[in-house]
């Protein structure tokens, strides 16, 4: 279980684990963590950082970004999100 669902107000079911997921999803194609997350233009998280960007070369690490498989990448923050 996410640590920020279990924070906002602690209760679990399956849209737990489904937020769990892309969470989960969202941080691997980042390379970064959801908490301690930081940007200059604004004091978003991760995610929130991630919903208002939506499908953005910004949100892949840069390790990422010279793959051959950049389109699975693009797929993976979609269901991410």
């Amino acid at each position: 279980m996410s640590m920020e669902y279990a924070i906002i107000d602690g209760l679990y079911s399956t849209k737990s684990d489904v937020f769990s997921f892309g969470v989960l999803v969202i941080m691997l194609v980042n390379g970064k963590r959801n908490r301690g997350f930081s940007h200059s233009d604004h004091s978003l998280n991760l995610l929130g950082h991630a919903w208002t960007r939506q499908i953005s070369m910004e949100l892949i690490d840069s390790s990422a970004r010279d793959m051959h498989n950049l389109p699975q990448v693009l797929c993976s923050i979609d269901v991410g999100l």
